[in-house]
C-alpha cells in the first residue's frame, strides 16, 4: 500500500513540470502572435523609399516610434486639408431647357462670358469663389453637358416638380397636357420655356450654399452683389414693371418677378410649398391671374414670373415657418442688379429702384441681362433715341471685353473685332470639357 502511494506520488511530481512547460510554450506562442500583428500593421516598420540621388548607397532612414511616427502623419494629413481651398458659400445657378442648336451662336458662348464674369467679379467679393450649377432637362445632351462642365457647371438633371396631368387647375392642366400643331410637347407652352421654366424652383433645394444666385444665360455680373447676399429674406429680386399694363401698375399691383435674376436662400420647405402651389395650378382661364388676384396676368405669369410674386405676397399669409423671413421676399433696383436697358417706368414709377435704366450710369449697373439691348452675339446693340448714355453700346463692350479674358485664360485665340463681319464664335478646342 504504501509502495503503491509513493508511485503516485512520483508520477503527480513528473506531469507537473510538463504542465509548467505548456504554459510557456502557449504564453511564448501568443505573444509571437502580438507581435507579428504589430509588425504587419505598424506603419513605422512598411518597406522605405529612399531617393537613390540624394541618398548614400545602402541609406536606410530611421525608424521612428510608433506614437511619432502618427504624429507626422496626422501632421501632414491637416496640411493638406488646411491646403485645400474652402467650400464654396455661394452658387450661381442656370437652367437648360432645351438642347442648344448647331446652328446657335449664344449659348456656350454666353455661358462661357457669364462664368467668366461671374469669377472676375467674386475677386472682390467678401464670400469668396463660387460654384457653378446647371439644372439640365433630360433633353439635354451629354457634349452639351461636357461643354458646360468645361466651363465649370456641374450639371443636375431634373425632371419637371409638378406633373402637369395632375394640377388641379383646368387650364394650366389643358395647357401642359394637351399637344397641337406648333407644341407637339405641351409642357413647352406659354412663357419662354413652359413648365420647364420651373426648373429654376430647384435652387431652393441647394441648401449646401448660403445662397444660390439664379440667372439666364445672358447676363453679366459686373460688381459683387455683397450687399444682397446677407439680406434675410427667402428671395431677393427685381421687378418687371414693363411686363404690367398701365392699370396693374396705376393699381399697385404686386409687381411681376424678373425671372433673369433670383437671388435665393436655400429651403427644402420653402420649395415644397412653392411646387404645392404650382401643383394646385389655379392660373387663367375664367380668372385673372393666380387665384383670381391679377397677380401673374402677364407674359411668363403661368410659372417664375408670375408664381413669385403671388406667393410671397399673398400665398405666404396662409403659411407658417419655423423661419419667419422665409416667407418674404425684398424687392431690389432693377436698374442696379437687373439692368435690361428698357424703357422707363412712368405713371406711376417703379415702387423700389429707379425709373430709367437707360439713364444709369454704366459704373453704376452691377448686373446686365441682355434682353432690349439685344443679345452680344447678334452684334447688333439696342440704340434707342432716349438711350442718351448709350448703355446698351457699353454693355455690349464690357461683354466682349470679358470674352476675351476668358479666351486668353484658356489658351484660345481672341481678336478685337469678333462682329467685323458677324459674330464669330469663340473657338473651343475640340471635345472641350470631355
Amino acid at each position: 500500500m504504501i509502495h503503491s502511494m509513493q508511485r503516485d506520488r512520483e508520477r503527480r511530481l513528473r506531469r507537473k513540470p510538463r504542465r509548467k512547460r505548456g504554459l510557456v510554450a502557449c504564453l511564448i506562442a501568443l505573444t509571437g502572435v502580438a507581435l507579428l500583428g504589430n509588425l504587419l500593421t505598424s506603419p513605422h516598420l512598411e518597406e522605405p523609399t529612399t531617393d537613390a540621388a540624394h541618398n548614400p548607397p545602402g541609406y536606410r532612414p530611421p525608424v521612428l516610434d510608433p506614437v511619432e511616427a502618427d504624429a507626422r502623419a496626422a501632421a501632414a494629413a491637416l496640411s493638406i486639408v488646411d491646403a485645400l481651398p474652402p467650400a464654396p458659400r455661394i452658387a450661381y445657378a442656370v437652367t437648360v431647357t432645351e438642347e442648344p442648336k448647331a446652328s446657335s451662336v449664344g449659348f456656350l458662348d454666353g455661358a462661357a462670358v457669364l462664368a467668366q464674369s461671374v469669377r472676375s467679379a467674386h475677386k472682390r467679393s467678401t464670400y469668396g469663389a463660387p460654384a457653378f450649377v446647371a439644372f439640365v432637362s433630360p433633353r439635354i445632351s451629354q457634349r452639351t453637358r461636357a461643354s458646360l462642365r468645361g466651363i465649370g457647371f456641374r450639371s443636375i438633371e431634373k425632371q419637371l416638380p409638378i406633373v402637369p396631368d395632375k394640377i388641379e387647375g383646368s387650364f394650366l392642366r389643358k395647357l401642359w397636357t394637351e399637344p397641337n400643331e406648333k407644341f407637339p410637347d405641351p409642357t413647352m407652352r406659354g412663357g419662354c420655356c413652359g413648365a420647364w421654366e420651373l426648373l429654376k424652383l430647384y435652387a431652393w433645394t441647394l441648401t449646401e450654399y448660403e445662397r444660390v444666385i439664379h440667372v439666364d444665360m445672358d447676363c453679366l455680373l459686373l460688381h459683387p452683389i455683397d450687399e444682397l447676399l446677407s439680406i434675410d429674406a427667402s428671395l431677393v429680386y427685381t421687378a418687371d414693371y414693363n411686363m404690367m399694363n398701365d392699370n396693374q401698375r396705376k393699381n399697385r399691383l404686386t409687381p411681376a418677378v424678373q425671372g433673369g435674376f433670383l437671388v435665393v436662400r436655400p429651403s427644402h420647405q420653402v420649395f415644397e410649398a412653392l411646387v404645392a402651389l404650382m401643383q394646385r395650378g389655379k392660373w387663367g382661364g375664367k380668372c385673372s391671374g393666380w387665384e383670381c388676384t391679377g397677380v401673374g396676368h402677364w407674359w411668363g405669369g403661368a410659372t417664375i414670373q408670375g408664381l413669385l410674386p403671388y406667393f410671397y405676397d399673398r400665398h405666404a399669409k396662409t403659411l407658417t415657418m419655423a423661419r419667419a423671413s422665409d416667407l418674404k421676399a425684398v424687392e431690389v433696383d432693377r436698374c442696379v442688379y437687373d439692368n435690361m436697358g428698357d424703357k422707363a417706368v412712368v405713371n406711376p414709377l417703379p415702387y423700389v429702384g429707379c425709373s430709367a435704366a437707360r439713364q444709369t450710369p454704366f459704373d453704376d449697373v452691377k448686373f446686365a441681362h441682355f434682353t432690349v439691348c439685344q443679345k452680344p452675339w447678334t452684334c447688333n446693340p439696342a440704340r434707342d433715341p432716349d438711350d442718351d448714355k448709350k448703355i446698351c453700346l457699353a454693355l455690349h463692350a464690357a461683354w466682349f471685353d470679358i470674352r476675351r479674358e476668358f479666351e486668353e485664360e484658356h489658351g484660345m485665340p481672341s481678336e478685337k473685332k469678333v462682329c467685323r463681319r458677324g459674330y464669330k464664335k469663340m473657338a473651343f478646342p475640340a471635345g472641350f470639357g470631355e
